[in-house]
């Protein structure tokens, strides 16, 4: 490990590696200092007694073609990464089940 670093990120989450990705994308020398066991930060799932979280990202937005293209899909560009979206029609899905008989099925189109 190296004594002298040009910038020292305090967390692993999305920011933290961001931040350490372009830093060394420009030439500097970065440390990452993670508290946790594993990256991620709240893209990652924690265990709260006998109670499991899933903390992480489940839509992402702004990363379209042409004019739907935003900061996210910018970014990937930035970094070459070539991920292959598929598009869904909706977004979510709400079931509300009592007894065995759905009292409620709504779908949320993208953008509600």
């Amino acid at each position: 490990m190296a004594e002298r670093y040009d910038l020292i990120v305090i967390g692993a989450g999305n920011g933290g590696l961001m931040t350490a990705c372009r830093a060394a994308r420009m030439g500097l020398k970065a440390l990452v200092i993670e508290q946790n066991n594993l990256p991620g930060g709240a893209a990652t799932s924690f265990v709260r007694g006998r109670f499991e979280f899933e903390a992480s990202l489940h839509e992402i937005p702004d990363f379209g073609e042409g004019d739907m293209r935003g900061e996210l899909g910018r970014l990937f560009d930035e970094l070459g990464i070539n991920v292959e979206m598929l598009p869904i029609k909706n977004a979510f899905r709400y079931v509300v089940n009592s007894n065995g008989v759905n009292e409620l099925d709504v779908t949320f189109p993208h953008g509600k």
